[in-house]
């Protein structure tokens, strides 16, 4: 019976979660059921302790789980941060995120050394939900993620967890591991045990949802919005809701909403139109482009053929082929033939791959398969792989398997993926009940969106310029209670003298957070210690470039942070002189107001000689380039960290932290292996020795970028230039793996110091 009325279908719905369901989420007002759940942050029903040092990014938010999955982004579900499962109406908008028994960062304003020793750390962001959620049913697109204040390396020694490649989708019957801090018990009464990891195998899957039923090894409340993930140690899914009576847990596929999570624009489509292929006269057996120039592969149509024989039918009868809204005049610019069936492929399965990454299908080549039933053939012998002329596409992004099914193969309707989505591999089922010659049909497609070569920059979360700072023209400053940038913000707004505003991240001026209001409007810097906004949210560009040093207890000229003005000072007491203009090398923001230290009599600097020209992506460079550091000053340094990176600009961060390896590119990413270690005398130059593979990410766009060395990284030496620590040399980056004899690889030059 369809249920047409709008609150019948609701209230049917709450029946069923008071009945049925036990969600794996927070309290939901108004169900009985559900009291106290989610309040609790303990670990699954059943499954093995995570060992110290293990899955690190795993934390919690208030009576959830949650991972961190990039330098400044926590991924979660919806249903964590938003009072009801029905809407996303008065969701939180701000959210704290706590990493468990991990190293932090020290703080240098203190004499202990805080990075050695494991403790809580505490993060507050910005919230963001899923724009689909609840809107294609209950709990649907149940994803959020938390923006941070502060990217974890100003924070904790953690590296990220990735979220896998949109593309590599699990299947049924993987083994996925399931992580967090629910509770446990086959009745999930159990009391916690701490961090919870267990392996189960995937019983079901669709665009919507992947689903594990175990009676024994399932999530309970507490674990919504922890991971599950693949063998690559990667993210695929999202902890949503389960029935733990009969063992019922489904996740969220990060697959589907992989853009959304990382905030890459998804383009839509327009134009679309339905093109004949075999109604033109098109043979379907023969190697047949399918869309015109530029157009994507949205929907097919098969027509019985019926003066063909049996194993030759059903053919494309016609597709609809659409284009890019903004991007009508888009072309292909390279095309080739990749066999699918002739290359081993089955095209009975969602198993394989048939056009590499970047790659959009625009013809199929239908062949008799001789040795099949009839109901199964024919099948797809080969199909050509598109690439676009201009490089304003690269790579694929969000991606889905979607249901056809026999009715839709056989009929001219709406397209099968969803706006902006291309058909990027087909799988055919054999169709029982059908004439042989409208056997097979399409069963399901995967879907694909698009991902820009260019992403936008990121984005300015409510007037707030992040890593900025505005010293000077000061007339207030005050501690704050917590760590949230909304408070120096929100006070500014409440303050008619206050013009702009400077929040000064916690460790950075002392222990807690400080606000500083201004009569006006000053220059803004780049500066990792804090965030700043103007009044009415205003954000200004034309930002100058400062980099914070650190200045220990030693013997050395003395410096003071004059209160009223913001400005660095240098001489002896409080007299002395300001910093000649232009020479930002001391971070005033670094100290408390009137406070005096002594700067560091040491200096570290490294060189890239002999660097590539060119490189591909995949490729290993080993120790076909080198390194050269030096030191300056005394003491010696012992084991100082060197980082391989791979930027995209030369703007390294300093002071240097610990770049963050991935298989996956990113900027600043450090490449695989790319750690080495050198220890120099004063006044010393040496090479540090390259012993890793340095490999190149594989999904590296082509592209111009930065192959760069960072010296002390992690800031360990406290130094007199912090801005001298990274050296970076343009390299260009093409497509495909290659290894050290690629053509060019010889050609050469010297690199240049930032």
């Amino acid at each position: 019976m369809k249920i047409a009325n709008r609150k019948l279908r609701m209230l049917c719905m709450i029946l069923f979660l008071v009945v049925t369901s036990v969600l794996c989420m927070t309290t939901w007002p108004g169900l009985s059921i559900a009291q106290g759940i989610g309040k609790k942050e303990y670990p699954l029903s059943a499954g093995t302790s995570v060992s110290t040092g293990e899955l690190e990014a795993v934390g919690t938010i208030p009576g959830c789980t949650a991972t961190l999955i990039g330098n400044s982004l926590v991924l979660t579900a919806a249903h964590c941060v938003c009072p009801n499962d029905v809407n996303a109406q008065n969701c939180d908008t701000r959210k704290t995120f706590t990493l468990h028994n991990v190293f932090p960062i020290d703080n240098p304003a203190t004499t202990v050394d805080e990075s050695k020793s494991r403790t809580d750390v505490t993060i507050s962001g910005t919230v963001r939900v899923h724009p689909e959620y609840t809107q294609r049913g209950w709990l649907r697109e149940d994803y959020a993620v938390i923006e941070l204040d502060q990217p974890i390396t100003d924070i904790a020694k953690v590296t990220p967890i990735s979220v896998e490649a949109p593309h590599n989708i699990p299947f049924v019957g993987d083994n996925l591991t399931l992580v967090g801090y629910g509770d446990t018990g086959v009745d999930c009464k159990g009391a916690g045990l701490g961090k919870m990891k267990m392996d189960v195998p995937i019983a079901a899957i669709g665009w919507g949802g992947i689903s594990f039923k175990n009676a024994k090894l399932h999530s309970c409340p507490g674990d919504s919005g922890g991971p599950v993930l693949n063998s690559n140690k990667r993210v695929v899914g999202v902890c949503s809701w389960g029935k733990h009576d009969i063992g019922d847990t489904t996740y969220r596929p990060t697959s589907y909403a992989y853009n959304w999570i990382h905030g890459i624009p998804q383009p839509k489509w327009s134009s679309c139109s339905w093109v004949p292929i075999g109604r033109a006269g098109k043979n379907s057996h023969q190697p047949t482009q399918l869309c015109p120039d530029g157009g994507f592969l949205t929907a097919l149509d098969l027509d019985r053929c019926g003066n063909c024989d049996a194993k030759d039918s059903p053919v494309i009868g016609q597709v609809l082929c659409c284009k890019v809204a903004g991007a009508e005049n888009l072309k292909w610019g390279f095309s080739s033939w990749v066999g699918v069936e002739k290359a081993g492929i089955s095209s009975h399965s969602m198993r394989g791959t048939w056009c590499p990454q970047g790659r959009f299908i625009t013809g199929i080549d239908l062949d008799r398969c001789g040795n099949c039933n009839a109901k199964d053939s024919p099948v797809i012998g080969q199909a050509q792989c598109s690439k676009l002329a201009a490089a304003q596409y690269t790579n694929w992004g969000s991606s889905y398997w979607m249901d056809v099914g026999a009715k839709k193969s056989h009929q001219a309707g709406s397209g099968w993926c969803l706006d902006g989505a291309f058909i990027a591999q087909i799988d055919l089922d054999r169709e029982d009940a059908a004439d042989p010659y409208d056997s097979p049909v399409i069963g399901r497609v995967k879907c694909s969106a698009m991902m820009p070569a260019t992403l936008p920059p990121p984005k300015v979360i409510d007037g707030m310029e992040s890593n900025i700072d505005r010293p000077g023209m000061n007339y207030k400053s005050f501690g704050l209670s917590s760590p949230d940038p909304k408070l120096c913000q929100n006070s500014c707004i409440q303050d008619k003298t206050c013009k702009a505003w400077t929040y000064v991240k916690p460790s950075a001026q002392g222990q807690n957070a400080q606000c500083w209001l201004k009569s006006g409007v000053p220059p803004a810097v780049k500066n990792t210690c804090c965030l700043s906004g103007l009044l009415g949210g205003q954000i200004s560009l034309g930002v100058k470039q400062v980099t914070p040093i650190r200045l220990p207890a030693a013997q050395g000229p003395t410096f003071k942070l004059d209160k009223d003005t913001g400005q660095v000072k240098f001489g002896d007491g409080a007299g002395g002189k300001t910093l000649p203009e232009g020479d930002k090398s001391i971070k005033a923001s670094s100290y408390r107001a009137g406070e005096t230290t002594k700067s560091a009599a040491e200096d570290l600097t490294v060189k890239i000689l002999q660097c590539p020209m060119y490189a591909k992506a995949g490729q290993e460079l080993g120790a076909g380039f080198q390194v050269v550091a030096h030191l300056t000053g005394s003491p010696a340094v012992n084991n100082v960290a060197v980082d391989i990176v791979l930027r995209n600009d030369t703007n390294c961060p300093s002071p240097a932290p610990y770049a963050v390896y991935s298989q996956d590119y990113s900027n600043g990413v450090l490449l695989k292996s790319g750690r080495e270690t050198v220890s120099l005398n004063p006044g010393q130059t040496l090479p540090v020795k390259l012993n890793g593979t340095n490999m190149i990410p594989a999904d590296t766009p082509t592209g111009s970028y930065y192959l760069c060395a960072v010296i002390d990284a992690g800031n360990k030496v406290r130094e007199l230039n912090e801005r001298n620590n990274c050296a970076c040399c343009p390299v260009r980056i093409t497509a495909g793996a290659a290894d050290m004899k690629a053509p060019g690889f010889g050609d050469r030059r010297k690199g240049t110091v930032k």
